[in-house]
């Protein structure tokens, strides 16, 4: 096998700079799905950017591809990735520096990619994406395929933000955010963990919750119903 097709993107979240990119290498299309399925792989990036991202999957894969493979054929939905080739002579030109005389985010990543498609033959085809079903043709779906995984994994580690509310033996509420309720509410409860708040009016009981993608959008909603009255705090747990 000299040629191989393959398919790279990616997700990140910007709040965490933690993502995925995947990547799926086959020799044709028109595979059966559970023969993709073992070609799919997912790898987790940290301390990354949605544009560093796109490259440090391509350059993943293409690393990962058999010696004995001469020719790829990419496909990705990287406007970056697309215009490399022919910004080589610049940025080569200029050392991969900015005007400034800065070195470029990315130059490494830059480098690296030059010299590992000097080593391949690989010809870059720009896909569309997120095209709707009827609109797809068999690169879009196994494009599709690799955007999901690259999704899926992502929603899967990042964890959900809660903003909740405890009810202390005192009957006064206490409000505050965490990732793991159940833990939160042990901490709470013990002698020596939780808020300072808390530990002289044990037991308290969870009588309040609400979920956030986000840690920022939870401490905004953690500071409006710290704004409001007892009374219309207890209007909410209704």
């Amino acid at each position: 096998m000299d040629k191989l097709i393959l398919f790279t993107d990616g997700s990140v979240n910007t709040k965490t700079n933690i993502g995925y990119g995947a990547s799926l290498a086959v020799p044709e299309v028109g595979l059966p799905l559970d023969i993709l399925k073992e070609h799919l792989k997912v790898k987790e990036f940290k301390n990354t950017s949605s544009t560093k991202l796109e490259l440090q999957t391509l350059l993943w894969a293409l690393t990962d591809i058999p010696k004995t493979v001469k020719k790829v054929t990419v496909y990705t939905d990287s406007q970056n990735i697309m215009g490399l080739p022919g910004r080589r002579a610049l940025l080569e030109e200029n050392k991969y520096r900015t005007k400034k005389g800065k070195l470029l985010n990315n130059y490494a990543l830059y480098q690296e990619f030059f010299r590992l498609t000097d080593q391949l033959d690989c010809n870059f085809v720009k896909v569309t994406g997120h095209l709707k079903s009827h609109q797809k043709d068999d690169i879009d779906r196994l494009f599709t395929l690799v955007d999901r995984a690259s999704r899926q994994s992502l929603r899967g580690h990042t964890p959900l933000w809660y903003v909740y509310i405890v009810e202390c033996v005192d009957n006064t509420l206490y409000t505050g955010i965490t990732t793991d309720l159940k833990k939160r509410l042990a901490a709470h409860n013990s002698l020596n963990l939780g808020a300072k708040y808390t530990r002289g009016r044990q037991p308290v009981k969870l009588v309040y919750s609400c979920e956030f993608q986000t840690k920022s959008e939870a401490l905004k909603e953690e500071y409006r119903i710290k704004q409001l009255t007892k009374g219309e705090k207890q209007q909410l747990l209704k």
